[in-house]
């Protein structure tokens, strides 16, 4: 039987200890959790070992080589971690169709494994009491026993709903399975629950034969997300109103780098903040969505102001956000300005360079 720890996290809630190694790496007494975990595992007779890395994955792969060298353990890295379901995506060539254990690799138990039901066809799932900061927990177990993340309710999944939207609007009750490879961070602030809501509503145009057109924009926006109707045009375009308002194509040949830290920001949070303006007209120099976001997340106030240390006064007042989440951008910027913020990309970020699509 496989067995997959998961250990590509950033672990930035240990941080600083964290900086330089990998929470897996982390030690309990003498002993590392990783090792903790690989050892507990291999005892209870699991004969193969999947392991994801990430953050500092060079590292681990050294103390793998160096403590486990005769033992079937596959490293399969990620350039960013995924989180747990793109980790099982990406791994999918190693882990088969029996049945797998997936364990944190920085969990402390003692669950006895040789209880797991090795013949059924399915994934278990090794879980700890949810510690003070997390009190809700990662997963919750639904009254059908599937497992979901509380974050994303069956009731909220953006999918879900607009599959339920199109068919009460155009009198269907057709049922899919819909299987989504997300490589878009989640609150990102870069559209990625809104694109996927997109891309379903025009696959079921497509499939019931109905034409894009009659997708109502008004409805959509208020209904089910101010960005979907964007992200059916398709084109590049200014939207305003609530977002049903899809102004002429835009010609904007600008290039633009994306700076995105690995915070999820709640979109219904920052639209509830106090401190957020709204405005009747298109307008390129307001940041809104700045202050409210540095006010309700200290996570993201110390990513956002970190680019003091680097960034020159005129550098960084260029920092903008894309939308409600986390992401930063600066339009244009120079050679200069790429190789700095280059040159400080490390584990906590990612950059991207890009420029407005053309047709």
């Amino acid at each position: 039987m496989k067995c997959m720890i998961l250990a590509a996290g950033y672990g930035k809630r240990m941080m600083p200890l964290t900086k330089e190694t990998p929470k897996p790496l982390l030690k309990i007494g003498n002993e590392t959790l990783l090792d903790r975990n690989i050892k507990h595992v291999l005892s209870n007779g699991f004969d193969e070992i999947i392991i994801n890395v990430s953050h500092h994955g060079d590292k681990i792969k050294e103390h793998l080589i160096e403590n486990y060298k005769d033992h079937k353990i596959t490293l399969v890295e990620e350039p960013h971690p995924y989180g747990t379901g793109g980790a099982l995506i990406n791994a999918k060539d190693h882990l088969g169709d029996e049945t797998i254990l997936i364990i944190n690799a920085d969990i402390f138990h003692d669950f006895d494994l040789s209880k797991l039901n090795r013949e059924t066809e399915c994934i278990h799932l090794v879980g700890v009491e949810n510690p003070d900061h997390n009190t809700d927990g990662d997963f919750n177990i639904g009254p059908d026993g599937k497992v979901f993340c509380d974050d994303i309710t069956p009731e909220e999944n953006i999918i879900l709903k607009s599959v339920e939207w199109f068919n009460n609007k155009f009198d269907k009750n057709q049922h899919f399975s819909v299987t989504v490879e997300k490589n878009i961070p989640m609150g990102a602030g870069l559209g990625g629950g809104s694109s996927n809501a997109a891309a379903t509503l025009c696959f079921l145009c497509d499939y019931h034969g109905i034409e894009r057109r009659l997708l109502d924009f008004h409805e959509i926006s208020y209904e089910l997300g101010a960005d979907i109707p964007i992200f059916i045009f398709g084109k590049s375009a200014f939207a305003s109103g609530i977002g049903e308002k899809i102004g002429e194509e835009s010609s904007d040949k600008s290039s633009y780098i994306l700076i995105n830290p690995n915070i999820n920001i709640s979109t219904k949070l920052l639209f509830s903040s106090k401190d957020l303006i709204f405005c009747d007209e298109i307008n390129f120099e307001l940041n809104s969505f700045l202050e409210p976001l540095i006010k309700c997340s200290s996570e993201f106030n110390d990513f956002y102001n970190s680019f003091k240390e680097f960034l020159n006064e005129e550098e960084f007042n260029k920092l903008q956000l894309t939308g409600t989440g986390s992401t930063l951008f600066i339009k244009n910027p120079s050679e200069t300005l790429i190789e700095k913020i280059h040159a400080k990309n490390c584990e906590n970020f990612r950059v991207f360079l890009t420029k407005a699509l053309e047709y």
